[in-house]
């Protein structure tokens, strides 16, 4: 495994425990885990005026997690390579793309989620004089902004080298230019690690309200 895979084996054993399952998943239950979290998450914060604050609940009410959700089950479109040679590297830089749109998304509902603590002084969200809110920042402001007030120094290390990584990927969709697009088997990697990533920002969202059905990953509503 690549250099900066979050999955890759640590030798102290503390990064990885809490991901080891993933690593021996067929890629299509880790696609199929993938949806299921990304459509949980949306039934639950789509609906949270009441017990979340409400500057969130409103960035959350109008976001399309709707869509993302959608683009999770897209993933299913990139697990094999296409019969046709010629097809293969769009069809490899379709699925970066897709992989990148969500993990921008989640970066975004993650901000949302945490609206009240949101920097305001931030240079990093404001333009023009005015501050921008979670859903419109772009990847790389996104990115810079985990870095400094979401990871750790220990977490930034390898979440900011993925995140850096999916950026780049994700920008060959300007097919023209000439950029480094991998393999099927480098975004493979990455999907298991955009999983990794979901659970490890849901499992830092606040505490749900009684009653209500938390996101989970398979249908009995278990990891």
């Amino acid at each position: 495994m690549q250099h900066g895979s979050v999955l890759e084996p640590d030798p102290d054993h503390r990064w990885n425990d809490p991901y080891a399952d993933i690593r021996s998943m067929p890629i299509e239950e880790v696609v199929s885990r993938i949806a299921t979290y990304n459509d949980t998450i949306r039934a639950l914060w789509s609906h949270a005026y009441g017990w979340a604050p409400d500057d969130a609940a409103g960035l959350l009410a109008r976001a399309r997690l709707d869509r993302v959700a959608s683009l999770s089950l897209c993933l299913s479109l990139w697990t094999e390579a296409p019969e046709v040679e010629d097809q293969r590297d769009g069809a490899l830089i379709l699925g970066w793309a897709n992989l990148g749109a969500l993990t921008e998304g989640t970066m975004q509902w993650f901000l949302s989620v945490y609206r009240d603590d949101y920097p305001e002084d931030e240079r990093l969200v404001m333009r023009d004089g005015k501050r921008l809110e979670p859903d419109a920042l772009v990847f790389e402001r996104l990115r810079q902004l985990f870095a400094r007030h979401v990871w750790t120094d220990s977490e930034k290390e390898r979440w900011d080298e993925w995140l850096d990584r999916i950026q780049a990927r994700r920008n060959s969709i300007h097919a023209y230019r000439d950029r480094e697009i991998g393999d099927l088997g480098e975004l493979h990697r990455a999907m298991r690690e955009y999983l990794a990533f979901l659970r490890e920002l849901e499992g830092r969202t606040p505490g749900y309200p009684d009653g209500a059905q938390e996101p989970y990953e398979t249908p009995d509503g278990t990891y």
